[in-house]
């Protein structure tokens, strides 16, 4: 499997963020999700790809820079489709199918065919579901942090009440995730990055 290079990596977001601003907004993010996902792999001694799930937490949100902006995408509902537009970005780069899968896949705790037929959301009727354990890793650890206007990192409680947005099993879901993977140290990754934590 061929991997990018985290250089290769900051080199793809600058190529595609239109101002310095978009390209700090989402790269920290991708940033503190690596982070996250690196320290959740460690906590639970986890068998996974590191390298695959290192690489994928760096580019899950490249699609974002394919909005003219993000704050409307998200009151208009077209967000959620940074996802597959990151995909599509990967797979004309050349990308590894692996680390194009995870992007597709990172929205929510799983988004099915039901959820979307549910909630009207604005994706095509596919199942986004995590089909391995590094998918479902970088998923995960991307719940703990936003980049909203004001980036903030989300807790638990947090989320679970306001997963529900991306279909009426998703409080379940998470808590399972919780359960599985356990709550990483967003009190320490609050001050490193000097961002409030929402919802405690």
């Amino acid at each position: 499997m061929q991997l990018p290079t985290d250089d290769e990596i900051i080199k793809l977001h600058k190529r595609l963020a239109k101002d310095q601003k978009i390209f700090s907004d989402i790269y920290v993010h991708c940033q503190i999700v690596a982070e996250i996902a690196d320290e959740l792999i460690q906590k639970n001694n986890l068998n996974v790809n590191k390298a695959l799930v290192h690489a994928s937490a760096l580019l899950h949100d490249v699609g974002g820079y394919t909005f003219d902006d993000i704050e409307d995408a998200f009151k208009n509902g077209d967000y959620i489709t940074h996802a597959i537009r990151g995909y599509e970005i990967l797979k004309e780069e050349g990308y590894d199918n692996a680390i194009c899968e995870i992007v597709r896949n990172h929205v929510g705790v799983g988004v099915t065919k039901k959820n979307i037929i549910e909630l009207k959301l604005h994706l095509p009727l596919e199942d986004y579901t995590p089909k391995t354990a590094e998918q479902e890793l970088v998923m995960y650890a991307d719940k703990f942090h936003s980049k909203s206007k004001q980036p903030v990192f989300n807790s638990p409680e947090w989320y679970k009440k306001n997963v529900v947005r991306f279909g009426s099993d998703h409080p379940k879901k998470f808590q399972a995730l919780i359960d599985t993977y356990g709550v990483p140290d967003i009190m320490s990754l609050s001050k490193k990055y000097n961002q409030p934590i929402r919802g405690v």
